[in-house]
């Protein structure tokens, strides 16, 4: 029975993962893809609920046991890797531009804050 509700919880939040990540790709600027204004509007607040949703999801979850706690950190690791890699990426390619988004840098500042700020604080209440 604890398989069933693992598999059931699991695949709702593939499932938002998957449609979250259409939904982005769908922003970007293909020639054969450009969205209509009231589509695109549609679109963003789509996102923005589906996206609140899946956040709730994620900090909802408890570990049962030691191995489902570690698996949680190990992805919540490569998740905050990932994205601070690809922010890297993006920043010294457009440095290399000299368009720099710094809306890249504010993302990768506040990646890096939330996670340091957020180990002093654990280290210090536990």
């Amino acid at each position: 029975m604890k398989k069933v509700n693992f598999f059931s919880g699991m695949l709702g939040e593939v499932g938002m993962s998957v449609i979250l990540v259409l939904i982005l790709l769908s922003f970007l600027k293909f020639s054969a893809l450009t969205m209509p204004m009231n589509v695109s509007v549609f679109a963003i607040v789509f996102l923005t609920v589906l996206f609140l949703a899946y956040a709730s999801t994620i900090w909802k979850e408890h570990a049962q046991d030691e191995r489902e706690a570690h698996h949680r950190l190990l992805a919540g690791r490569f998740g905050y890797l990932m994205g601070a890699a690809v922010l890297i990426v993006a920043a010294v390619v457009q440095l290399f531009q000299h368009e720099l988004d710094y809306w890249i840098i504010i993302a990768l500042v506040s990646m890096i804050l939330s996670k340091t700020f957020s180990r002093l604080y654990f280290q210090i209440v536990s």
